[in-house]
């Protein structure tokens, strides 16, 4: 079974330790240790901005981040689906994302080991300001 699949199956039936299990991706942080979804803990955790939801970091991005081609360590990166962000992860020195896969644990992943439903297509974003 596709990594994916298995992720979007081991989510589904709350299996959250098991998915750390797979190859290839790792357990950074257990969810007691870090409240809400993805974006709580992209923006609030790792980049300590006061975001409401997901669509108001997304708008936050849009507007005071600059997209980039080439992730560096610390860049963020969303996953959209038709077009619509759909997940938030951090660009990791090992070239992994680190992201929290909604009410589960923060893993380290590859860059396509995601959930189904998080899409196909991502874009990586630098806060303006910070150097290249």
């Amino acid at each position: 079974m596709e990594i994916r699949k298995q992720i979007t199956e081991l989510l589904r039936t709350r299996d959250i330790d098991a998915i750390g299990e797979l190859p290839g991706i790792d357990v950074i942080r257990k969810r007691d240790e870090v409240p809400g979804d993805c974006s709580c803990y992209v923006f609030h955790t790792v980049f300590k901005l006061e975001i409401a939801n997901m669509w108001e970091a997304y708008l936050h991005v849009v507007h005071s981040w600059k997209r980039v081609i080439a992730p560096q360590t610390g860049d963020l990166v969303v996953y959209y689906r038709r077009r619509k962000a759909m997940h938030f992860g951090i660009f990791r020195e090992d070239g992994r994302i680190e992201s929290k896969f909604g009410y589960a644990h923060v893993y380290a992943h590859n860059v396509f080991d995601v959930p189904d439903h998080y899409g196909n297509e991502i874009s990586f974003y630098r806060p303006k300001g910070r150097k290249s």
